[in-house]
C-alpha cells in the first residue's frame, strides 16, 4: 500500500495531471499481481509483440520487499534533478519543441516507468491538442524508426489518426509498419472520421479490413456508419449491414438500436414505418434491450412521416415503458397533422396537449409550431392566434405557419390581419414567409391585384430575393383575379421580371401561367410567346396542354401542336425535347410499373 501512494504521488508530481496518477496506480496493481501470486507468474511468461525494444524498466520485477524499496528509493533520487519536471512544465507552457528535445536527451532508464512510451504520449497529445500535425507525425515517425527509442503503442497511433483528415488517417492505417499497432480502437477512430465527412464508403471499407485482420467490430464501429447511412437515404443497406453484424456474433446496444430506427424514420420510404415497428419488437423480445424514450420517438416519427398513421401513433405513446417527454407528444401530433381527417386530428391532438400538461411537461416552440400547422390546415385562426401568443420568442417558422392559418381562412379580412401579423413581426422574415402571404391574397375573397403588388414592394424593400415558389403563388394569385383589369399586365410583368433572373422553373411554374392566361383571357400573340418559351425550357407537360385546350381555338391549337388530332393525343406523340428529362424519367419508371 505505501508503494502504491508513494509512486502515484511522485507520478502527480512529474506529470502534473490526475490521470496518469489513476492510470500508474492501476499498473502498480496489476504489476503486483503478476509478479506475486502464482497466476500472475504464468500469465507473464508469454510477451506480447506491442512491448518496447529494449528493456528499459527501472522497477525490479522480483518479488523482494527490499528490491523494490530500493527501486521506489531510487526513482525519488532520480526525480530530484529536475529533468521530467522541465519536460512538464515545457508541455504546460506550450514550449513543445523544447520538451521533445530534452525528451530525446533524456536517458530512458531514468524514467520511473516500466514503458517510456508513456511520456512520449503525453507529447504526442500536447501536439495534438495544439494543432501541430507535422509536429505530430514527424515524433511518431522518429518513434517508428529509431531503434533507440520506444515502441509506440496503440494509444500513440490514435493520437495521429484522432488529428488527421480522413483521407491520410485512412492511408496512414494501411501501411505495414503500423499493422500490428492498429487494433479496434485505431480503425472506429478513422471509421468515425470518414463518416463525419460523409464518405460511407471509405468507412466501409475499413470494416472489410477490420474483419480480414480478424478484428471483431464492436458498436463503435458499426453505429457511425448507420447513421451516416441514414443521412444519405440508404436505410436498406443499414439494415442488411446490422443484420450482418448480428450474424457475425455482435450484440447490438440500445445506442446502435437507436441509430437504425432513426435511419429508418428520417428515410421516409413507404416500409418504413412497418420496419421501425418490428425492430422495436425485436431489439425488446428477441435480445431484451429495453427501448429508452429516444427509441420510442424515432419510432413515433416514422409514423408520423407516413400517411394517416395518427392512431397508431397514439397507440404506441399509450403502450412506451419509457417516460415521455415533450419530443415524444410533438411527433405525435405531427402524425396527426398528416392525418387526411382534419377534424379528427385537431379533436385527437389538444386531447394529447391537455394530457401533457397533465404530465407537468412544458410545451416547446415545436410542439406548439406543429400545432398551429394543423390549425393552419383547417384555416382555424382564432386558436393559431393563441398559440402565438403563448410563445414568447416565435421564431419566423411559426410565424409563417399563422400566415397559413389566414390563407385557409377563407375571410375577407385575411390580407388585413396576416399583413398586420407580417408588421409586428419579432423576427425578420423569409421568402417562405412572402409565399404564404401570396397564398392569402389567392385564396381569400378581396382585391388581388393591389394586395399582391404591395407584397412585391414589400419585399423588395426588405431585400429578400423571391424564388420559384413565390412567383407561382403570384401567377396563381392573378389567375384569381380574373374580373380585375390590371391583372393581365401585372402578370406579364411577373413573368417578364422572372425570366431576367437566374431562377430555374419547376413542374408547377408554366401550368400556373398558362391557367392565368387562361383565365384572363390573354391575346394568343402572348400565348404563343409564352409557349415557346416553354417549349425552349423543355417545360411542355399534360396540365399545360390542358390549359392551351382552354384559352386558343382549333386553328391555334393545330399552329403550336404537330399533331394530327389536337384534342386527343398521347404526349408521346410530341418531340422528345419538348417535354424534358423529368418527364421522360417519369414515363420510364411509369411503363416499367405496367
Amino acid at each position: 500500500t505505501f508503494q502504491v501512494y508513494h509512486l502515484s504521488t511522485m507520478a502527480s508530481f512529474l506529470t502534473g495531471s490526475k490521470v496518469a496518477r489513476s492510470m500508474l496506480i492501476k499498473t502498480i496493481k496489476f504489476r503486483y499481481y503478476v509478479y506475486t501470486t502464482p497466476a500472475g507468474i504464468a500469465n507473464s511468461c508469454s510477451v506480447p509483440q506491442h512491448l518496447p525494444r529494449q528493456n528499459f524498466s527501472s522497477i525490479s520485477s522480483s518479488s523482494d520487499p527490499g528490491n523494490s524499496d530500493q527501486g521506489a528509493t531510487s526513482l525519488l533520487r532520480n526525480a530530484t534533478n529536475g529533468q521530467l519536471d522541465q519536460i512538464r512544465r515545457y508541455i504546460q507552457g506550450h514550449k513543445l519543441s523544447e520538451a521533445e528535445n530534452l525528451l530525446l536527451q533524456l536517458n530512458l532508464q531514468e524514467i520511473p516507468t516500466d514503458d517510456p512510451i508513456f511520456f512520449f504520449n503525453q507529447l504526442l497529445g500536447a501536439y495534438a491538442n495544439s494543432g501541430q500535425v507535422q509536429k505530430l507525425l514527424s515524433l511518431f515517425r522518429k518513434l517508428l524508426d529509431d531503434p533507440k527509442l520506444p515502441c509506440p503503442d496503440e494509444f500513440s497511433l490514435n493520437v495521429c489518426l484522432k488529428v488527421l483528415p480522413y483521407d491520410q488517417a485512412y492511408d496512414l492505417l494501411q501501411e505495414r509498419v503500423v499493422q500490428d499497432l492498429a487494433k479496434t480502437t485505431a480503425f472506429n477512430t478513422v471509421i468515425a472520421t470518414s463518416c463525419k465527412n460523409m464518405e460511407h464508403k471509405i468507412a466501409i471499407n475499413l470494416l472489410e479490413i477490420m474483419i480480414g485482420k480478424r478484428l471483431e467490430p464492436d458498436n463503435f464501429s458499426i453505429t457511425p456508419i448507420i447513421e451516416l447511412l441514414g443521412k444519405i437515404g440508404k436505410a436498406p443497406k443499414a439494415q442488411k449491414l446490422f443484420e450482418r453484424m448480428i450474424d457475425r456474433g455482435l450484440v447490438p446496444d440500445l445506442i446502435m438500436w437507436t441509430a437504425l430506427l432513426h435511419c429508418w424514420a428520417i428515410s421516409k420510404r413507404r416500409e418504413a414505418s412497418q420496419r421501425t415497428i418490428e425492430l422495436l419488437n425485436k431489439m425488446h423480445q428477441q435480445f431484451d434491450v429495453e427501448p429508452d424514450t429516444v427509441a420510442y420517438n424515432a419510432t413515433l416519427l416514422a409514423l408520423a412521416n407516413d400517411l394517416n398513421r395518427g392512431k397508431q401513433a397514439e397507440q404506441l405513446l399509450s403502450v412506451m415503458t419509457a417516460a415521455p417527454n415533450v419530443i415524444t407528444y410533438s411527433t405525435c401530433i405531427l402524425a396527426w397533422k398528416n392525418s387526411p381527417d382534419l377534424s379528427e386530428a385537431v379533436e385527437h391532438s389538444e386531447a394529447l396537449l391537455k394530457e401533457m400538461e397533465m404530465r407537468g411537461i412544458t410545451p416547446n416552440a415545436i410542439l406548439w409550431s406543429n400545432m398551429i400547422s394543423l390549425y393552419a390546415r383547417r384555416g382555424i385562426v382564432d386558436k393559431a392566434e393563441d398559440i402565438l401568443k403563448k410563445i414568447e420568442q416565435p421564431n419566423v417558422i411559426v410565424y409563417t405557419s399563422v400566415m397559413e392559418a389566414w390563407a385557409n381562412s377563407n375571410r375577407v379580412d385575411a390580407f388585413k390581419n396576416a399583413f398586420i401579423l407580417l408588421k409586428r413581426m419579432e423576427t425578420k422574415p423569409n421568402v417562405r414567409t412572402f409565399n404564404a402571404l401570396v397564398k392569402v391574397v389567392e385564396k381569400n375573397p378581396g382585391p388581388k391585384v393591389n394586395n399582391l403588388l404591395e407584397i412585391k414592394q414589400m419585399w423588395e424593400r426588405t431585400g429578400i430575393q423571391p424564388d420559384i415558389r413565390t412567383y407561382n403563388a403570384l401567377y396563381a394569385g392573378c389567375s384569381a383575379a380574373a374580373t380585375e383589369d390590371t391583372s393581365l399586365q401585372f402578370m406579364l410583368e411577373v413573368y417578364e421580371e422572372m425570366r431576367c433572373t437566374q431562377i430555374q422553373v419547376d413542374n408547377y411554374t408554366f401550368p400556373s401561367i398558362f391557367k392565368a392566361l387562361a383565365n384572363l383571357k390573354a391575346p394568343f400573340e402572348t400565348i404563343d410567346r409564352v409557349f415557346q418559351q416553354c417549349i425552349a425550357d423543355r417545360a411542355v407537360s399534360r396540365m399545360v396542354v390542358s390549359h392551351l385546350k382552354r384559352s386558343c381555338s382549333t386553328k391555334q391549337l393545330q399552329s403550336l401542336l404537330p399533331v394530327q388530332n389536337v384534342y386527343n393525343f398521347g404526349m408521346e406523340e410530341l418531340p422528345s425535347g419538348w417535354t424534358g428529362l423529368n418527364y421522360k424519367l417519369r414515363r420510364k419508371k411509369r411503363e416499367g410499373r405496367r
